[in-house]
Formats: C-alpha cells, structure tokens, sequence
C-alpha cells in the first residue's frame, strides 16, 4: 500500500517493504497517468539522458552504414578499374586508350 505524506509542500508517496520506507513513484496519480513518471522515472535528467544515448546509439548505426556504403563504393570501383581485361587496348601512335567493356564477364 502506498501512503502520501507533505514533505516541505511536496506531495511525497512512500511505500513500506521489509527493509523500511522507500520513495516510489506512481504512474496513475488521481486516476491520471502521470506521464513524467511512466517516461522519466524520477526526474526529467533521466529522460534527459535515454534520448542522449538513443541519438548516439542511432548516430553509430548511421555511420557505421554510411561508412559500409563507401567501402563497397571504393571496392567495387577499384574492381571495375582492375578487371578491363586486355581486349579493351586500342593502341595507337602516340597513346594507348582504354574503351568501357560491352560484355559482362569481368563485372
């Protein structure tokens, strides 16, 4: 059973288990949902600090997706530049030109 007590002007609800008294916090005060209480717990600091892990929690996986993507882009480029294979040389005069292969095989 939870008590009420005013402590200093503030409504304070106490509730007894084996070792004494402790503070708890209800979620439904008055027949209300009292939402700081059902999000936050004790105090706006602790919401405070769930969103500050989620954005660094969701920053990192953004990153870390990012940083993939950019990795594949940069391997995949550098295969495409290794594998043109040697039927695509068309040697002139003064220059060798590479021509982009039509044929799948080396992709």
């Amino acid at each position: 059973m939870i008590h009420k007590q005013k402590i200093n002007g503030k409504d304070v609800y106490l509730k007894k288990s084996r070792f004494g008294w402790k503070v708890v916090y209800p979620i439904k005060l008055d027949g209300k949902i009292n939402y700081k209480h059902l999000i936050a717990g004790r105090s706006w600091w602790n919401i405070l600090f769930i969103a500050l892990f989620l954005m660094l929690l969701l920053g990192s996986i953004w990153e870390y997706t990012n940083a993939l993507g950019v990795a594949n882009e940069c391997l995949a480029r550098e295969y495409n530049q290794t594998n043109i294979g040697f039927g695509n040389l068309i040697f002139n005069d003064s220059f060798i030109k590479i021509i982009p292969s039509t044929d799948n095989k080396h992709r």
